[in-house]
């Protein structure tokens, strides 16, 4: 067994959230244990890929009159609506992952989350492996599934996106607890397509993010051979994430 920080924060801006995870990133190297941090939103906000461009994606005027941050992420893929979901993220060398390759690695946590679902009573939750890949860079994120993704009864319930570079893995990616149909607005016309599911319609009710929680840190610790630590205060430079937010900030509605 080895120890992985753990970090569970109160909700927070996409601009912080983001920064956080890139910081975590950054930082991380062999002598320091992995960390696994589950977070929130303090407002709905679409986060957009690395490679997105974001006039093709979402609708700024719609954006605003919904309420809607927008904000980029360090890693790849397609947008994410952040509202009604938990997302976790994991930052750890490939070593302290048992991986060599992007894609191991998208295996090894899907693993992880797999077994936490299971824990909940999800059986029918699955990795995916579809027959070809999914063409999603410019659209939304749950409108299709990637391999290692996790479904239920074949719709996305979980989509991730990571960031390797320096030796180091970035994963992050949201767990739909529910979904506000009201806000599929701010997307470019064609590119929202409900090819998902939520905790709320698999479960018959969304579990308490306790329950949640708890079953997440017993399937990355089933999977990885990880007990836990709590992540020290004093190891985040607060001051360093505040000004790396401004690289991820594209939008404030409110």
């Amino acid at each position: 067994m080895s120890v992985a920080y753990l970090l569970q924060d109160d909700p927070r801006t996409g601009a912080w959230n983001m920064a956080l995870d890139f910081w975590l990133w950054k930082t991380q190297g062999p002598d320091r244990p992995p960390v696994v941090r589950f977070y929130q939103w303090v407002r709905p906000t679409v986060s957009l890929g690395y490679h997105q461009t974001a006039e093709r994606v979402v609708d700024p005027k719609a954006c605003q009159d919904l309420g809607v941050d927008v904000v980029r992420r360090p890693t790849g893929g397609a947008a994410v609506l952040h509202h009604h979901e938990l997302t976790y993220s994991v930052i750890a060398t490939p070593a302290q992952l048992g991986v060599a390759k992007p894609l191991e690695a998208y295996e090894r946590i899907s693993q992880a989350l797999q077994t936490a679902l299971h824990r909940l009573g999800l059986p029918r939750a699955d990795i995916a492996r579809p027959a070809r890949p999914a063409g999603r860079l410019e659209g939304f994120c749950f409108a299709e599934t990637a391999h290692y993704e996790i479904t239920v009864d074949g719709r996305k319930l979980i989509g991730s996106a990571q960031r390797w570079g320096r030796s180091v893995v970035l994963q992050h990616g949201s767990i739909l607890l529910d979904f506000d149909f009201r806000l599929a607005a701010v997307f470019r016309p064609g590119l929202f397509r409900p090819a998902f599911t939520t905790l709320r319609e698999v479960c018959g009710g969304i579990p308490s993010l306790r329950d949640l929680r708890e079953a997440l840190q017993v399937g990355f610790g089933t999977v990885f051979g990880w007990t836990w630590a709590t992540l020290p205060v004093d190891l985040i430079d607060e001051e360093e994430v505040r000004r790396l937010q401004a690289l991820f900030e594209m939008s404030r509605a409110v």
